[in-house]
């Protein structure tokens, strides 16, 4: 749909990693290290984007979430009425509840316009990767956390070649920058006297590059 679609671009512009989970999956979260928990995955924020109905199950795991203080952003509000027919009026009722009970612990945004300044200041989130150079990322962005560090891949969807200065958000004590198709490590790099490391990368048109970084 291209609501999605607009809410994919703005988070991929705004350098913002995430995965969509099934409402079947996050009813089933647990809260861990400061973030929950999806299966192996392991999560600092949930955006609820466009949820008209859900199950009294999955509205007391995002109350889980929320209740613990993980920030939870809900684009459109959160429902009041529950999914399915069988013994729908106690149901609804159980999800209208919660949902007032969570008014006051969720960051709320009525357009998808709103949703990057309300994870970047609201929910106080940082993209592993910022340009230094412009408000938005040039590359589209997907990140694998390792033991001891990240596995960031970039790609440029454009049909022309680009480059982006781009600084670390990451604890890193060492940046490799790979090209996928040889293997060869392209740039490696360690943080500044201030600490911090900033790549200066090109990547040809629909091409790719690797980042390892290592904590």
């Amino acid at each position: 749909e291209q609501g999605q679609a607009d809410i994919s671009l703005a988070l991929k512009t705004a350098g913002l990693v995430y995965d969509l989970v099934s409402p079947e999956a996050l009813t089933g979260a647990g809260v861990a290290d400061g973030g929950f928990t999806v299966g192996s995955a392991h999560y600092s924020c949930l955006l609820l984007t466009n949820v008209s109905a859900a199950s009294p199950e999955l509205m007391a795991s995002i109350k889980g979430i929320a209740v613990a203080g993980i920030p939870v952003v809900s684009l459109g509000g959160l429902p009041d009425r529950a999914t399915g027919y069988a013994d729908y009026e106690d149901r609804d009722a159980s999800v209208s509840a919660i949902a007032k009970q969570l008014k006051k612990k969720i960051i709320e945004v009525d357009a998808a316009g709103e949703l990057v300044d309300a994870l970047l200041k609201d929910a106080e989130l940082a993209p592993p990767l910022a340009p230094d150079d412009t408000d938005h990322m040039l590359f589209s962005i997907d990140r694998r956390v390792i033991d001891d560090g990240d596995i960031i891949l970039l790609f440029n969807e454009a049909d022309d070649e680009r480059s982006q200065t781009l600084t670390v958000n990451l604890p890193a004590t060492l940046v490799m920058v790979l090209d996928p198709e040889t293997g060869d490590i392209v740039l490696e790099t360690t943080p500044d006297e201030s600490g911090e490391i900033s790549l200066e990368l090109t990547i040809p048109a629909r091409r790719s590059l690797v980042l390892v970084v290592e904590y």
